[in-house]
This record gives structure tokens, sequence and C-alpha cells, in this order.
């Protein structure tokens, strides 16, 4: 990761420089769905995403947020089967 900013810093970087990458599960029904719309939006509002990580198989999604954030972006935009992702958060829950 890089060095440590500020909120503030942080947030001047994402609107002055628009680094971000997007991961987004298109093994997922609504990831596969709204993959091509997210990246649109991205652009219309001023985003050139340096890097763009479909994911097409869920076991490999650690090595890929691993290799979008070694891209270095500001942002790192993911998306896409967020039951999966909610029902694995609930199970880790302590009762």
């Amino acid at each position: 990761m890089g060095e440590l900013r500020s909120k503030a810093e942080h947030t001047e970087a994402i609107r002055a420089k628009g680094r971000v990458c997007v991961v987004v599960n298109t093994r997922s029904r609504r990831g596969r769905r709204r993959y091509p719309e997210v990246v649109r939006l991205l652009r219309a509002a001023g985003f050139d995403p340096i890097r763009i990580f479909p994911v097409l198989d869920p076991r490999r999604l650690r090595a890929t947020l691993e290799e979008a954030l070694a891209a270095g972006p500001d942002l790192l935009v993911v998306g896409g089967g967020g039951r999966h992702a909610q029902r694995r958060r609930q199970a880790r829950r302590p009762p």
C-alpha cells in the first residue's frame, strides 16, 4: 500500500487524479448485468479506470483484489454478488 493520508488528502487525490480500479464479480447475475453500467457511470463522472477486473471465478477474488490494490488506485470500486459476501459476514459474527 501507499503512504497514509488524511481523509481530506485522500478525497482530494480521488477528485484530482481519478485513479480508480474496478473489481466486479461478473459471475453473479447482478454483477454481470451492472458491470457495463458501472464502468459507464464512472467514466461519465470523470473517472478513467486505470484497471478493470471482471471476476469470473470467485476463488480468484482475493488475488484479484491484491492485484487491483497493487495498481495503486486512490479509489477501489468492488461490486457484484453482495448476498454471498453478506452471508459470509453473518457466519463470522459471534453468537
